[in-house]
């Protein structure tokens, strides 16, 4: 067993036959827990952000001038799930590109999730070794597919 995986189950030897190793397959994925732990984090931050919260705000304030009540643009979308091609989504997503034009809500937010990812220069070797593995992985299949 390594890391409670069985190293003759199908996963394992699937890993094992994708990654080179299974040991290759655990570091990969540590590495994009790692990694996905760390934006979400950094995107926590900023969308909690003073910042951020005035910029939504005027984004919502914008909205509904516009006609539309929303506090985010996520619920905005959600209303037009259904039918994302009619009318009426359309119009709706014209006003949301509008108001984020107008509150900078998304300078705004790119900013704070900068500042939020400031200290990620910890994390470069970590990307490097991440995108190694990944690019064995695509040679590993493109091979396959050759032989």
């Amino acid at each position: 067993m390594t890391f409670g995986y069985s190293t003759t189950s199908c996963h394992a030897i699937a890993a094992e036959a994708t990654y080179g190793s299974l040991t290759t397959y655990l570091t990969y994925e540590g590495y994009r827990s790692a990694l996905l732990r760390q934006l979400s984090e950094a995107d926590e931050r900023a969308q909690t952000s003073p910042g951020f919260q005035s910029a939504m705000d005027g984004w919502s304030t914008c909205m509904d001038e516009l006609g539309y009540h929303a506090d985010t643009p996520i619920e905005l979308a959600g209303r037009f799930a259904s039918d994302p091609s009619s009318d009426s989504a359309r119009a709706a997503a014209t006003a949301d590109v509008t108001c984020k034009a107008r509150s900078n809500l998304l300078s705004v937010w790119g900013a704070e999730l900068d500042a939020g990812l400031s200290n990620a220069d910890s994390l470069i070797p970590v990307l490097a070794e991440f995108r190694d593995i990944r690019q064995g992985v695509v040679r590993r299949a493109t091979d396959g597919e050759r032989s």
